[in-house]
């Protein structure tokens, strides 16, 4: 049974809650000026020691160019599996514009070796008010021969604040967002039945830490980037339910300098991320 999956950079979907007044979030909102993120951490230190993988960028003004992600460890069979001290590179992401809409990106993948193993190319179609309509996805061998592809077709709602993806086995999600397009609540439905929900909740005087690059580039194209950064998650799937709360640190801009998460349902579980700007 295939699921509509949704690639999550970071991950992911939400009830908005403020600690401030509207005034304070449109006080905020000019982020020209402000350092761009150019790289992140994540530590898992319930797992391994040291940082576990690097995730850094490369700009053209407020536009993401391209983007890698290093790995320096994994933790499989129960024992903590180094990659020596540069780590490897198993992924990146070369990213197309045509004017302001990010049109296609080309992710390389890789394996220890340093050897290509596939690409993949995803492209985007927009309708007239500039928001993704269609997302095909293709899956590429090293001679280029397509492996396979998936293609979502988008459609907005709500005065373009509620965005339904469906893929080509007709699996859907729905997802619904705020004026600044932090992610209220997302549904995912396979074979007509509702399979998981996220819902979110935001600390406004904190922002998303890419809410200064390109408005509409997410991790996988798939929709605008959330201004505000959420601080809580509610989890619902088919059988079980978890909360993801995450304690905060940020500079005077309101960006994150670090930030680490938490499950209700995993006292071990911890996530560390440190985060570097201009």
């Amino acid at each position: 049974m295939k699921k509509l999956m949704l690639l999550l950079f970071i991950p992911l979907v939400f009830t908005c809650s403020s600690d401030s007044s509207d005034d304070n979030q449109q006080d905020n909102n000019n982020f020209d000026n402000y350092p761009k993120l150019i790289s992140f951490t994540q530590e898992r230190p319930n797992e391994c020691e040291g940082i576990r993988f690097l995730v850094e960028y490369s700009y053209s003004g407020d536009k993401i160019l391209t983007y890698s992600y290093r790995q320096y460890w994994a933790f499989y069979n129960g024992e903590c599996n180094y990659f020596g001290d540069d780590g490897y590179i198993p992924s990146t992401v070369n990213n197309v514009y045509s004017g302001n809409l990010l049109i296609s990106q080309n992710v390389f993948s890789y394996n220890l070796e340093g050897d290509m193993t596939y690409r993949t190319i995803n492209s985007y179609e927009y309708d007239e008010n500039g928001l993704l309509n269609k997302w095909i996805k293709q899956r590429l061998d090293n001679n280029d021969v397509i492996i396979d592809v998936d293609e979502m077709e988008v459609s907005w709602t709500n005065d373009n604040l509620t965005r339904q993806m469906t893929d080509i086995e007709g699996n859907f999600s729905i997802t619904n967002y705020d004026s600044n397009y932090n992610i209220l609540n997302e549904s995912h439905y396979d074979q007509g039945q509702i399979i998981s929900t996220r819902t979110y909740s935001y600390d406004m005087t904190q922002f998303d830490p890419l809410a200064n690059s390109h408005k509409f580039w997410w991790w996988n194209g798939a929709g605008p980037r959330s201004h505000n950064l959420w601080v809580s998650q509610t989890y619902n799937y088919e059988g079980g339910s978890y909360d993801t709360f995450r304690e905060i640190v940020a500079n005077e801009y309101g960006f994150p300098i670090s930030n680490s998460q938490t499950r209700s349902n995993d006292t071990s579980y911890i996530r560390i991320y440190n985060y570097n700007y201009e």
